[in-house]
């Protein structure tokens, strides 16, 4: 789960990310609690601009933190800016020099959201 939202306007390449394991599991011969950290980096983050340029973000994760050990994730987060080619087209339609100017949206991970990842652990490791 998300800790804190993370957007593209503000994130930037490097940047940590911190998430929470929300339910207890076991997997890999490993019992992970609900309440370990994990974190991810931010890979990608471009911001929203003029002309409905759509903002994008990446972030891959890295590990989950259970005891002193830090068990390694696969996975990777990417949003793009909501809208659409519809809603692009009804901005247009409504205010053709809206477009010139009209920033795109963010692109977010907001805090609470629900994310999914894989413990790279080999069995037995």
């Amino acid at each position: 789960m998300v800790l804190r939202e993370v957007n593209s306007s503000q994130a930037k390449a490097g940047d940590v990310v911190k998430l929470m394991v929300d339910e207890p599991f076991q997997t890999k011969g490993v019992t992970i609690p609900a309440g370990s950290p994990a974190f991810g980096i931010v890979r990608e983050a471009k911001d929203a601009g003029a002309g409905l340029k759509r903002g994008r973000l990446e972030v891959q994760l890295t590990y989950i933190a259970v005891g002193d050990r830090q068990l390694p994730l696969t996975g990777e987060l990417l949003d793009k800016g909501e809208g659409g080619k519809g809603d692009d087209a009804a901005k247009v339609l409504l205010a053709p020099i809206y477009i010139l100017f009209a920033r795109g949206n963010v692109a977010k991970l907001r805090a609470g959201e629900i994310v999914y990842g894989q413990l790279a652990l080999q069995p037995n490791s």
